[in-house]
């Protein structure tokens, strides 16, 4: 325990000033790994979907956003905002890549809080050049600001459990609010906390009752948009594309936590990830002093994974990007595991795993299979078409990514409309050639750029499938782009 005079000590506050520089710098790197390539690749469909409610105005942005109903409000609200300073790929990214860089701070707070200092510079560095938190920190979605903001909210939790004054209630009470508002996985926070409190009811229950009148105030938000998309008339989720997963997807999570999931994980991803996997549990032996703090960080850790899965029997909600609200848990298990290694064995395992990490996140980031959907090329192929063509895209949704990047002066026109199917001959009247625009988007719980190959024979609208088939115009070109194919039909020259 420190003195209470160690504040006062010089050496104790240069000790704090150059521990509070080192952790900025690192998280300088963190975000200058993030921020390096946030142009580079152009939007892939839910990104374009961001900027498509951004750009809205606020009536029309919440009209869509409950009648989506898919993910909870606040994020847009941060898109809008970075939308002011400029339009670009690069401007809708950069906070998310922000908020992932300071993730590595909470994390640090965080270990150093409940394990020291050593581990919580272990789980900041691992936490920086993790591939899975570097890739959704270049994502124009909400992932990154849901593991920040699940990563203050613990920590609100403990400072507040350890003084439970109205500045740290105050503080519980704001990261909580935010997170719900943020993403569904958020309230994963709560459940961990309920029941954190209940295996320790015995010795603090004026901490559980206190807690219940804090969880109610940081709800009141949440139970307004919970009341709007009551008022919805189509009371669904688009979310039926996620598949049902299987007990072996907690291993896929395991890869996607520590290396990175590529389409086939190589060896050694299994060898790191198992090892990771052993250092959690070697952690668990002593997360702190505490043995509550113990029982919090594997709740945090495992409870979002393992409700998951069950509540998918039912209706499958297991997405790894989801799960990133428990990243940091295990990669403070994980670098408290290292911390417990024997003393001549903690720097080079620390500077083993990490150089491990940041090779992994390296190869993550520019492997061929992680490339973002390519509307950006498919746009600028379609820009070259003909003044008396039609381009076609097969389904509406289609248009919002391509409309983003198409600047050509023909006019984007739908196939299928809220399951309304005008048929081909039809749009093609009076053209000289269509293209057919398909998006070739997968269904898959781990990979964060899953594109598979185009298959014609997937095709279920009957007069698509004839014309794919070879009983319309010719086919004069087929060009596959990463998640998206042209088709060009029309009359040979």
């Amino acid at each position: 325990m420190t003195p209470p005079n160690a504040r006062d000590d010089p050496a104790s506050r240069t000790d704090m000033t150059w521990r509070a520089l080192a952790l900025w710098a690192l998280s300088g790197i963190a975000f200058g790994i993030r921020a390096a390539g946030l142009g580079v690749q152009g939007f892939w469909f839910d990104e374009a979907y961001t900027h498509w409610i951004a750009r809205l105005s606020l009536g029309d942005a919440w009209q869509v956003v409950v009648a989506d109903g898919v993910h909870p409000p606040l994020y847009y609200a941060v898109a809008r905002a970075a939308l002011l300073l400029g339009q670009s790929e690069a401007f809708l990214r950069l906070p998310s890549a922000i908020l992932g860089a300071l993730t590595v701070p909470a994390i640090f707070r965080l270990a150093a809080r409940w394990a020291g200092p050593s581990t919580g510079w272990i789980a900041a560095l691992l936490l920086a050049v993790s591939p899975i938190h570097v890739w959704y920190s270049t994502d124009a979605r909400m992932y990154a600001l849901l593991a920040f903001l699940g990563a203050v909210c613990m920590l609100a939790y403990t400072a507040w459990l350890e003084r439970p004054g109205a500045l740290n209630a105050a503080a519980f009470v704001a990261a909580s609010m935010l997170a719900y508002l943020t993403h569904y996985f958020a309230l994963f926070l709560p459940l961990v906390q309920f029941i954190h409190l209940v295996l320790n009811l015995r010795h603090n229950p004026r901490a559980f009752r206190a807690w219940v009148g804090l969880q109610a105030l940081a709800a009141v938000p949440l139970a307004g948009w919970i009341y709007a998309l009551s008022r919805r008339e189509a009371q669904f989720f688009g979310i039926g594309w996620i598949p049902v997963p299987r007990l072996a997807d907690l291993l896929g999570t395991l890869v996607n936590f520590t290396t990175g999931y590529v389409r086939e994980p190589r060896w050694w991803q299994w060898v790191i990830a198992l090892g990771c996997l052993l250092l959690a549990a070697h952690g668990l032996r002593s997360a702190g002093q505490e043995p509550r703090r113990r029982t919090l960080l594997l709740l945090w850790a495992v409870t979002p994974p393992l409700v998951a899965l069950a509540l998918s029997i039912r209706r499958p909600v297991y997405m790894d990007r989801f799960l990133i609200i428990s990243l940091p848990a295990f990669l403070l298990l994980v670098a408290r595991g290292v911390s417990l290694l024997p003393r001549r064995a903690v720097i080079p395992a620390a500077v083993g795993l990490i150089a491990l990490m940041a090779l992994a996140m390296a190869q993550f980031g520019f492997w061929p299979g992680h490339v973002r959907e390519q509307w950006r090329e498919a746009a600028g192929r379609l820009e070259r078409a003909g003044p008396g063509e039609a381009i076609v895209v097969r389904v509406l949704q289609i248009a919002v990514p391509l409309s983003y990047y198409y600047q050509g002066p023909l006019a984007l026109e739908a196939m299928e409309v809220n399951r309304r199917v005008t048929p081909l001959s039809e749009l093609a009247r009076g053209h000289d050639g269509v293209w057919l625009v398909y998006w070739n988007a997968a269904a898959d719980i781990h990979r964060v750029a899953s594109n598979p190959a185009f298959r014609p024979e997937a095709e279920v609208e009957l007069e698509a499938a004839s014309w794919l088939a070879g009983e319309g115009p010719p086919l004069l070109e087929r060009l596959d782009y990463v998640g998206v194919t042209l088709l060009h039909f029309g009359d040979s020259p």
